[in-house]
């Protein structure tokens, strides 16, 4: 692996963008995340911003809880539900449904996942660092979620739904599959009226960097 040196994240601006350039390889995102930074393109080509904002935007699972309202969804829903079985797709599919701006893992809008990101994310899912959790319909891809897991870390990056509640359905599954191997949190990047339904908050960039430091030396929790 080719060492890769970025900025120390505190070195952001206000907006929280940290460098930009470099690229979107294996390499890159593997020391990006691991110190608690994230690409964020705003078009389709260009030099890679990178971003590590403060505050940060983390769903603690201590602090997680089901909205009552879908309490009552979970118990009726008849989705099936799967864990890295269509990655790709998943990705592509968040990059092309169109949703509100607030609607996402991240809390960052679809227009951000370009050509080069899918390639990428994709490239990291075949390497075993990017992960997804499916809804289905039948046959048909109906909701999902991905993202980059390190360590026990897991950063969410993207989320969609094509029938009410399938989305959802994922980010409570995906805690579920998390907190038994070990994953005490998940970073949401940035805070959302649906984040923070589940019980997401915003922490100090210092103290998510100490989390993070602490969740990488643990075995993975995907």
């Amino acid at each position: 692996m080719t060492k890769i040196e970025f900025p120390d994240a505190s070195e952001a601006d206000e907006q929280g963008l940290l460098a930009i350039g470099g690229e979107l390889s294996p390499d890159y995102l593997i020391a990006a995340y691991s110190k608690g930074i994230f690409p964020w393109p705003f078009e389709e080509e260009g030099p890679i911003p990178w971003f590590s904002p403060d505050p940060r935007c983390l769903l603690k699972f201590s602090d997680f809880r089901i909205p009552r309202s879908f309490k009552k969804f979970l118990k009726r829903h008849t989705f099936r539900v799967s864990i890295d079985q269509a990655t790709e797709q998943v990705i592509d599919s968040c990059a092309s449904v169109e949703r509100g701006s607030g609607d996402d893992l991240a809390g960052l809008p679809s227009t951000w996942i370009n050509s080069e990101m899918r390639s990428a994310y994709k490239a990291m899912a075949k390497l075993g660092f990017c992960h997804s959790v499916e809804c289905w319909e039948g046959e048909n891809l109906v909701g999902g979620l991905y993202g980059i897991s390190i360590g026990s870390m897991f950063a969410g990056e993207s989320m969609f739904h094509l029938k009410n509640g399938a989305s959802k359905v994922c980010l409570v599954n995906l805690v579920e599959h998390l907190e038994p191997r070990g994953a005490e949190w998940i970073d949401c990047q940035q805070l959302t009226p649906l984040l923070e339904s589940f019980g997401a908050k915003e922490v100090a960039r210092s103290e998510f960097l100490v989390m993070l430091e602490d969740s990488l030396k643990n075995s993975p929790g995907f």
